[in-house]
């Protein structure tokens, strides 16, 4: 708009005269080009940078500042203008070269103020332009996910805005291409010019590269030149992969033993007979009223915590639903990458919890109210032993959809109240004989869906719509232990709760869950549910690897020697759980006792919080702590360097077995 209203002021006092004298040689609509571009990018990176809107008021003051944070779109257009500059000059005796590199020149220019305004909204979302690992993680824009988020953040007012901001820019370029005719240099002052451009452009490019070090390089970096970098085949990876580590700071399936904890109570392995994962999509413990949470949204989670064990610290080892679906099913970490496991190597050979207890006689199913397609999800399942595996696309029950907001319907993903009738229907056909099933809820998956009336909760209406999707989840958890009760199955249930990882809504900057590794995204809850058990709450530190070891304990069973995870009950294990995140910046961190440490390995930042004293992570003790910093990426590193040989050892075997086969 403020672009649109430059360009109508500028037409209101130059005359008709002026336009019919516009000459569209080449060279000069590169130039014309050029210039609006670089003036649209700049005040779009307002926007995105996050200046205060007194720079409209204020510009002479501010302009300063605009100018260090167009940098990285200075350089972008300088080189897209050099490149077709020189393919002009080069091809003076050919036209129609000029005319078509011309026209293509400006095709990408506005295609650059295009991302420009979509780079404002994926900069709120991601923190970073977006790149390569995202749209990987969208599974290449073809999941209902990556649809959905578009669908509910691009409404058709928002792209009436970026047509009309098109319009402007073209109107724009046209009046400048005009000031370009008015003020056509020869001779002598021709080569002035040139030469105080240059110098005036390498003295911006000299200090630019001094002051941009003081800025975030998320909000400045070009959307255009950040997606190139991100697929660059020649990038580097974290040295934590190759780093030397002291032998004692080397990370081991047996760890330290050097912090026992408090040996808990466990269920006999006669009274466990079957055993259900609840799985609670994108949900951190602390919206969970028996972790803390004031809002009043999960009473039946609270009540029949009273027969379980409460976990308070168990964590996600990444922010993203499939790589937590490995760790909790095969207990091992996931690839350290923003590679899948299940999207590139689903039938990966290891042993998971549905493929023990299906060799002891189990029959398995896994229920998902939304897409197994995605990452392949499906794939790496059906490699599991399960005996029925449904989603949102072959579900039988008739609640095919559910609300988001009056006059939008969700057409991709079941009613979660719809999965626990399927998981039901299918558990009272197999009772007789011991089982093991997964229900894995969605409505609380980003934008968030509820079922009947919106109560009021919160005054952010993401958060508000979230905290009823998550009633909801506790509605059908409620229903699912009437039904095990009424079967006559309570006894011989063990029932897991679990959240596969983190949501945010504000803190530190972030919203949803993949971005970074604090609290909000990583923390989740983990309540083992069975009569035997008292009201117990347990500060054991793990994470989701930890899970499938402990349901093997429970039952008198022996975990497999590939998994990664270990007993939450054993008073010998450690007190520390390590996590990772790489799809903005590749983060790296663990707890460890009421000590959290992160490690940026893409800017080199550390930070270490004090959980007990800092909940909210919000003081950085790094730079108080140099030490501790050093120790960290030792430890961090011996745990990256594990994860990387263990999964080059199960994917050399997964090679062997199936060269064996062929022969």
């Amino acid at each position: 708009c403020f672009g649109f209203f430059i360009a109508l002021l500028m037409t209101v006092f130059i005359s008709r005269r002026f336009f019919s004298a516009i000459s569209m040689t080449p060279l000069r609509l590169v130039l014309a080009g050029g210039a609006t571009l670089l003036l649209f990018l700049a005040i779009l990176r307002v926007s995105v940078a996050g200046f205060s809107w007194d720079l409209y008021f204020n510009t002479s003051a501010y302009l300063p500042q605009v100018l260090w944070a167009a940098f990285y779109d200075f350089v972008y257009v300088i080189c897209l203008m050099t490149f077709f500059i020189i393919i002009i000059l080069l091809s003076r005796n050919h036209r129609k070269v000029q005319f078509w590199s011309a026209c293509i020149f400006l095709f990408s220019a506005l295609l650059s103020v295009i991302f420009g305004i979509l780079n404002i909204k994926v900069v709120e979302m991601l923190g970073k332009p977006f790149n390569y690992q995202w749209l990987y993680y969208s599974d290449f824009m073809q999941s209902p996910d990556s649809r959905l988020a578009l669908q509910s953040n691009v409404s058709y007012e928002y792209i009436r805005g970026i047509a009309l901001v098109c319009l402007a820019a073209v109107f724009c370029a046209g009046v400048i291409l005009g000031l370009i005719n008015l003020v056509s240099l020869r001779g002598w002052t021709k080569k002035v010019a040139f030469g105080a451009v240059l110098v005036a452009g390498s003295v911006y490019l000299v200090y630019g590269r001094s002051i941009r070090k003081n800025w975030d390089y998320n909000k400045l970096s070009n959307p255009v030149t950040a997606f190139l970098e991100s697929v660059n085949p020649f990038q580097s990876h974290p040295s934590f992969f190759t780093m030397e580590v002291h032998d004692s700071l080397r990370y081991a399936n047996t760890l330290s033993k050097d912090k026992p904890l408090l040996a808990l109570k466990t269920a006999s392995s006669s009274a466990v007979k079957n055993v259900i994962f609840f799985v609670m999509e994108s949900t951190p413990a602390e919206y969970l009223e028996v972790y803390g949470s004031k809002y009043k949204v999960t009473p039946q989670i609270t009540k029949h915590s009273k027969t379980g064990i409460v976990f308070k610290n168990i964590y996600a080892h990444a922010p993203a639903t499939n790589l937590s679906m490995v760790s909790l099913l095969a207990s091992v970490y996931p690839d350290l990458s923003y590679n899948s496991i299940t999207e590139e190597h689903p039938d990966l050979n290891v042993p998971t919890l549905s493929s023990e207890l299906h060799a002891k006689g189990y029959k398995n199913a896994f229920f998902n109210s939304a897409d197994n397609r995605f990452q392949r999800a499906g794939d790496f399942l059906a490699h599991r032993d399960f005996n029925l595996i449904t989603d949102c696309q072959n579900a039988s029950c008739a609640q095919s959809s559910f609300t988001l907001q009056s006059d939008w319907q969700y057409m991709n993903g079941k009613d979660d109240e719809c999965t626990l009738d399927e998981m039901q229907r299918w558990i009272k056909e197999n009772k007789s004989q011991p089982f093991f099933t997964t229900m894995w809820t969605y409505q609380t998956h980003y934008p968030y869906f509820f079922s009947g009336k919106e109560n009021q909760y919160d005054n952010d209406p993401y958060f508000n719509r979230y905290l009823n999707a998550l009633s909801h989840s506790d509605l059908v958890f409620g229903k699912l232990m009437t039904f095990l009760k009424k079967e006559k199955l309570s006894s011989s249930t063990l029932v897991v709760v679990v959240g596969d990882h983190g949501e945010a809504f504000g803190r530190h900057d972030q919203i949803t869950h993949a971005r970074k590794i604090y609290e909000e995204n990583l923390h989740v809850p983990c309540i083992f549910i069975h009569p035997s058990l008292g009201a117990v709450k347990s500060d054991a530190v793990g994470g989701l690897v930890d899970v499938a070891p402990t349901v093997m304990t429970m039952m008198g069973l022996p975990a497999p020697d590939e998994w990664h995870g270990s007993d939450l009950f054993a008073a010998g294990r450690a007190d520390r759980v390590f996590f990772f995140a790489p799809w903005s910046d590749f983060l790296f961190g663990y707890r460890e006792g009421n000590y959290k440490y992160i490690h940026n390995a893409s800017n080199n930042i550390s930070e270490i919080y004090d959980l007990a004293a800092d909940p909210l992570e919000s003081d950085n003790l790094a730079p108080l702590l140099p030490d501790e910093v050093q120790i960290s990426h030792q430890r961090m590193a011996g745990w990256a360097q594990f994860v990387n040989k263990a999964m080059l050892s199960t994917l050399a075997t997964k090679s062997s077995l199936q060269l064996a086969s062929k022969k």
